[in-house]
């Protein structure tokens, strides 16, 4: 009987288990944009890199990166203007709280592990000067 109990419980747990796995996975699409004071800035190079890799994007764009906890490192070059570079930081997905609550700590653990238990702001623009500090046009 106790068996019983026990597969009852197991089945729902591990269908719970990595909620924000299921929910988010492990990558994220962010935007990414690049401005010169208050006007966008198109045709910046730029690359985002965590530990988990690195990819390209020219601005204004789209990019899919690899959640993980630790900072998105972001630098964009355009010709004509001094290279930008932030430190985008990662946070807790919510989606992990209700994980740990329903789920357990094995849940939490495949999230934390996999990436999905994090995520990064949904757009990012970094602002950029012009190299000479005469203003170039932005487009």
């Amino acid at each position: 009987m106790k068996h019983n109990v026990f597969v009852l419980w197991l089945g729902p747990l591990l269908a719970l288990s990595g909620c924000a796995t299921i929910v988010n996975g492990s990558t994220q699409t962010l935007s990414v944009q690049t401005s010169a004071g208050d006007t966008p800035l198109a045709s910046a190079q730029c690359t985002l890199a965590n530990k988990k890799g690195s990819w390209t994007v020219t601005t204004p764009g789209p990019v899919t990166v690899h959640r993980g906890s630790e900072a998105l490192d972001v630098t964009c070059a355009r010709p004509g203007y001094l290279s930008a570079a932030e430190t985008v930081k990662s946070e807790i997905s919510g989606y992990v709280y209700g994980n740990i609550l329903l789920g357990g700590g094995f849940g939490a653990t495949v999230d934390t592990v996999n990436g999905a238990a994090w995520q990064y702001p949904a757009s990012i623009t970094i602002p950029m000067q012009p190299a000479t500090g005469i203003p170039v046009a932005a487009n």
